[in-house]
C-alpha cells in the first residue's frame, strides 16, 4: 500500500501543474481576443452601461405618464448633459494643467534642461521654440484623431442604448 500512495502525488502535481498553465493560457488568449476585439467590444459595453444608467429614469418618466419617444429622448438628454459636464470637468481641468506648465517651463527646463538635449534641442532660442512648437502641433493632431475616435464610438453607444431601451421590456420574455 505504501508503494500505492507515493506514486499518487507526483501524478497530482503534474495533474495541478498541467491545469495551472492551461488556465494561464486560455486566461492569455482570452485577454488577446478582447483586446484584438477591443473597437467593438467598447462601443457594446458602453451601450450597455447607459441603458442600464438611463432605465431606471426612463422607467420613472413613463410611469409620470410620457410617452416611449418623449420618455426616451428626456433619457439621452440627461445622459448627454452628464456626459458634457464630465468632458467640460475634463477640459477645465486639462486647461488648468497646460497653464500651470506655461507658468512653470522655465522652472521645468532648467530642472530638466537634459530632455531638451535628448530631443534633439539646439543651443538658439528660436530653434528651441521652433521645436517645442512642431511637438505640441503633433501633439495636438493626436489629440484631435484620438477625440474623433472616442466621439464616434460614444456616437454608436448611444444608438445602442436607445434601442435597449426600447427593446427591454422583451428581454425578459
Amino acid at each position: 500500500m505504501s508503494a500505492n500512495t507515493e506514486t499518487h502525488p507526483p501524478s497530482r502535481r503534474s495533474t495541478t501543474v498541467f491545469t495551472t498553465l492551461m488556465a494561464i493560457a486560455v486566461a492569455g488568449i482570452a485577454l488577446f481576443i478582447i483586446r484584438w476585439a477591443s473597437p467593438i467590444i467598447g462601443p457594446i459595453l458602453l451601450g450597455f452601461l447607459l441603458a442600464a444608467l438611463g432605465r431606471p429614469a426612463f422607467v420613472w418618466l413613463e410611469k409620470r405618464g410620457w410617452k416611449r419617444g418623449w420618455a426616451l429622448g428626456g433619457v439621452m438628454l440627461i445622459l448627454v448633459a452628464l456626459g458634457g459636464i464630465l468632458l467640460l470637468l475634463a477640459w477645465l481641468y486639462v486647461q488648468r494643467l497646460t497653464n500651470g506648465l506655461a507658468e512653470n517651463r522655465a522652472d521645468l527646463l532648467s530642472r530638466f534642461g537634459f530632455a531638451g538635449a535628448l530631443l534633439g534641442e539646439v543651443s538658439s532660442e528660436g530653434s528651441t521654440q521652433a521645436s517645442i512648437g512642431n511637438g505640441l502641433s503633433t501633439v495636438l493632431v493626436t489629440i484631435v484623431a484620438a477625440l474623433a475616435g472616442v466621439i464616434g464610438q460614444a456616437v454608436f453607444g448611444f444608438v445602442l442604448a436607445i434601442m435597449l431601451l426600447l427593446e427591454w421590456p422583451r428581454f425578459g420574455s
